[in-house]
């Protein structure tokens, strides 16, 4: 009988809390969608500050929208867009490039149009969008590669055969960092130091010389290097580069005539560091 009281006077409790809770779910959904509304109307708004010159009020709706976490991906985009515009409308680059590089990370395949695009906006965009490797995945190597300077570090194995066939090939294991500056307005060629260590034939040879390399497409590079070393080793070589995710994988092949050796190398390796 208590029992049976009890749940009646509950019940209605639970009702009112559910009630309640349902009530602040719709106020919360309310809010949120009349903010996001909000946000497009500014953002409508700047565009039109942005084409009859009042830039800085442009930029202040931008920013204010940009804090609202309700913005849809799209809607960043655009704001981001809209932003490096105005920036670059002020002559204030390092601000319209940190603002592209927002864009980039939220939409890496972003195109300007030409037709509507400053003509700076699209060499920012150049200059920061990401490549993709071969799968399709968009890699920060190749922007590290095609920096002004840049020290690529390389491990690898390969073998090491002399003219005579009757001798036997001896393993080899290198290290080698290769310090290079890019050359041109888009540092496709670059012009560096090949500097490594050597162990083969339970002996150790230091190695340096110099490396120039050529862009073969969006994947690869060719590189033809001369080092002089010590004990006597020369090499002549050239290698082949093949950028994947954040490694890039390479296979050289070199000539010692000092020594009469051949030399295949197998190696793996990233960019320590750039700028």
């Amino acid at each position: 009988m208590s029992t049976s009281s009890f749940r009646v006077r509950r019940l209605p409790r639970l009702h009112l809390y559910a009630s309640i809770l349902s009530a602040m779910t719709f106020a919360c959904l309310a809010s949120m969608a009349s903010a996001q509304d909000n946000c497009e109307n500014r953002l409508k708004v700047a565009i039109k500050k942005y084409q009859i010159g009042l830039i800085n009020e442009a930029i202040n709706l931008i920013d204010t929208c940009l804090n609202n976490a309700s913005l849809t991906k799209e809607q960043k985009i655009g704001a981001y867009v809209l932003l490096g515009q105005a920036y670059i409308a002020l002559d204030y680059p390092d601000k319209a490039e940190n603002a592209i590089k927002k864009l980039l990370e939220l939409n890496p395949s972003y195109t300007p149009d030409p037709a509507t695009s400053p003509t700076l906006f699209m060499r920012y965009i150049e200059k920061h969008a990401p490549l993709k490797d071969l799968f399709g995945t968009y890699s920060p190597i190749y922007r590290k590669s095609r920096s002004s300077f840049s020290l690529p570090v390389e491990l690898g194995f390969g073998y090491v055969r002399r003219n005579d066939p009757q001798d036997k090939a001896d393993d080899a294991f290198f290290i080698r960092l290769n310090p290079t500056l890019g050359l041109g307005k888009q540092k496709k060629v670059r012009l560096g130091l090949a500097n490594g260590i050597l162990y083969t034939n339970s002996k150790t040879v230091l190695l340096g010389g110099g490396r120039i390399s050529f862009p073969l497409g969006v994947l690869s590079d060719f590189a033809l290097d001369a080092l002089q070393g010590t004990r006597g080793h020369t090499q002549v070589g050239g290698a082949l580069f093949f950028n994947i995710f954040t490694i890039q994988y390479g296979i050289r092949v070199a000539y010692d005539p000092s020594q009469s050796h051949r030399l295949v190398e197998i190696s793996f390796g990233t960019i320590l560091w750039y700028k």
